[in-house]
């Protein structure tokens, strides 16, 4: 079994719905997906006329060439994780309003980075020490 094949299956035992495997190519033809410029001059990013604070970066090359980030990128791992998060509010009368279902639980990015260190030594444990970093839609890809 591959490599490849063998972490998709690691992946579904610990809780991972999907995992894709892709290369560091640009990603030109997806730019019109992101909707950059629509999103800048609604001030929704870093970029626009009144510049504020944002987590994605304003400039589009960041956001779709994986080698503006990650000099040395061979392969990029993405992954899906479910929210999956037993609650009821009705069990506390006190709240006077609705929380969105990834509220419910444990902060996400948590939980997500907890995974990917798992895949991290996964591979490590598979092919030695190797270069890695991950990002919980924290980083510009």
């Amino acid at each position: 079994m591959s490599l490849k094949k063998e972490l998709k299956e690691y992946a579904r035992e610990i809780g991972i719905a999907a995992l894709g495997v892709a290369g560091p190519e640009t990603l030109d033809e997806h730019e019109g997906l992101l909707v950059y410029r629509e999103r800048v001059r609604r001030y929704f990013l870093s970029g626009g006329d009144r510049p504020r604070a944002g987590f994605e970066p304003a400039a589009i090359e960041r956001r779709i060439d994986p080698q503006k980030s990650l000099r040395d990128v061979r392969s990029i791992i993405v992954i899906a994780v479910p929210y999956k998060v037993e609650f009821s509010q009705a069990n506390i009368p006190f709240l006077a309003g609705s929380v969105a279902r990834v509220g419910w639980g444990r902060d996400y990015h948590l939980v997500v980075a907890e995974k990917l260190r798992k895949i991290e030594q996964y591979i490590r444990d598979a092919l030695g020490e190797i270069k890695t970093y991950f990002m919980v839609d924290s980083g510009p890809l």
